[in-house]
């Protein structure tokens, strides 16, 4: 027998919520998760299991792929002005480049150069530079998403993603991305 985590009714019996969005779960799981918070161990491992059990959702994925294609579309295809070219060849070389040095970006930049073999060294490294600007705008997507859904409704549970909620993150992702200076820095091998 299965109980509703917003109403905590029986599946088949009447539901106070007409609109719960919740997915059902054992009678079991419900009456550990009410043992767990009368004990007063409200608990990470019940959130845990929750945020664990939300997937990310294919519209963040398809907005990742996206922003990544775009940049792609406009990378640099040889070295670009400004201090790109030095990182360039540090990355390449597994050098040491001016302070701060970007270690990782150096580390990174050098398994990438000697790993794909497309192009040029400098389209090799600003093309990792793409990568890494797509994937935090698809970070940045999940956290607003985590942030706009993860709020507690009335009981203390987090609510599953709406599609208001997963255009907000995508939008966030998008304006973030495609902002000038993110969009300029993510086509070069300057590192992000």
């Amino acid at each position: 027998e299965t109980a509703c985590r917003c109403c905590r009714v029986a599946a088949n019996g009447p539901r106070p919520l007409d609109c719960c969005p919740m997915p059902t779960e054992t009678r079991a799981d419900t009456a550990a998760a009410d043992s767990a918070q009368q004990d007063g161990n409200v608990g990470e491992t019940a959130r845990a299991q929750d945020r664990a059990a939300v997937p990310v959702p294919r519209t963040v994925v398809a907005a990742t792929l996206l922003v990544l294609a775009v940049y792609v579309r406009t990378l640099y295809p040889t070295v670009p002005g400004g201090d790109a070219g030095e990182l360039i060849v540090e990355a390449w070389t597994m050098g040491t480049a001016h302070p701060p040095g970007y270690p990782l970006f150096t580390m990174l930049g050098y398994l990438w150069s000697h790993a794909l073999p497309i192009g040029s060294v400098a389209y090799r490294v600003n093309a990792l530079a793409a990568v890494f600007g797509a994937a935090a705008a698809g970070f940045l997507a999940m956290a607003v998403l985590e942030t706009v859904t993860g709020l507690p409704e009335k009981d203390g549970d987090a609510v599953e993603p709406r599609r208001r909620d997963i255009a907000v993150a995508v939008a966030a992702a998008m304006v973030y991305a495609f902002s000038p200076l993110v969009w300029y820095y993510s086509v070069q091998g300057e590192g992000v």
